[in-house]
């Protein structure tokens, strides 16, 4: 078995696996949907011209790590869209989440970009979903294309 969550998308599975137990989203393999999101990543990366880490828990969060992210504080999200596709990109410095979020706009402007409120605390990731692609949609914020 590979390393990588699919062949040709430069993404480690540990690199996926929720933090707390280790799991992948229970339909990774199953649903096209996955494949088709993971590919646009890899558009994204192969673009950017070099890797780009997955932050720890920036993969899929099972419902169990979700709820302990709310009970510390840490998010509000009580549907998160890391129970389907999301993606906290780590970057090196707040001017490359501003270049590579130009990036992803350019090519995919309809993906959600979260990266403001992380760069206003002094991160440096850039969070990427799909979530307006899921039905039904659990959350009314999740619009195509909407910035953070």
């Amino acid at each position: 078995m590979s390393e990588f969550i699919f062949p040709g998308i430069k993404i480690l599975i540990k690199e996926l696996q929720c933090p707390c137990c280790g799991q992948l989203p229970p339909d990774l393999y199953t649903d096209d949907f996955y494949l088709t999101s993971f590919n646009v990543w890899q558009v994204i990366r192969d673009e950017w011209g070099k890797p780009i880490p997955i932050s720890r828990g920036g993969g899929y969060r099972c419902p169990k790590y979700q709820l302990n992210l709310i009970l510390s504080g840490k998010t509000k999200a009580c549907c998160s869209p890391h129970y389907f596709w999301a993606l906290d990109n780590d970057l090196d410095s707040a001017m490359e989440c501003e270049e590579f979020v130009d990036l992803v706009d350019r090519l995919f402007p309809d993906l959600r970009i979260g990266y403001l409120s992380y760069i206003n605390a002094g991160k440096s990731f850039v969070h990427l979903d799909n979530a307006y692609l899921v039905k039904p949609k659990p959350n009314p914020s999740w619009i195509k294309g909407v910035r953070w």
